[in-house]
């Protein structure tokens, strides 16, 4: 789970949750004015298991996620990389990752808009869990 603070003073919660109509996680973000005011609440994924990890605001107000899904991609895990606009709503999504297991744990984004991600893999690397460093545009892609 994660959390970052706006520009306007309020903040967008990451993580995840079961859904009572799915036997899978799904990723939640939701956002607070800077009174701590509900503004929205969004869940993200598909039919496999979905789970938030890190979240990065722009200077627009606007969100970066990095998350991990079983639900699409090529591998039993792959990077899922999207951003949110001040309504929650999806601006771009971009999958990164192999056959295996990839998941992006911690995000930060450079002044120029530059993403950078670390996690682990499984699908690339000397061992069966490596790190995995990613730098992406400010689309996510690489």
């Amino acid at each position: 789970m994660a959390v970052t603070a706006l520009a306007d003073g309020g903040a967008v919660a990451l993580g995840f949750t079961q859904p009572t109509e799915r036997l899978h996680d799904s990723v939640l973000a939701f956002r607070v004015t800077a009174d701590g005011e509900p503004l929205w609440r969004r869940q993200f994924g598909g039919a496999g298991r979905d789970t938030g990890w890190a979240i990065a605001a722009t200077p627009a107000n606007h969100v970066i996620v990095a998350a991990a899904t079983a639900s699409r991609g090529q591998g039993s895990e792959d990077g899922w990389f999207f951003e949110l606009d001040g309504d929650g709503h999806v601006v771009w999504e971009r999958l990164h990752g192999g056959p295996l297991w990839d998941r992006p744990m911690s995000l930060s984004l450079t002044p120029d808009g530059m993403i950078h991600a670390a996690g682990t893999t499984t699908s690339q690397g000397a061992g069966y869990e490596d790190y995995w460093v990613l730098r992406l545009n400010a689309q996510g892609e690489r």
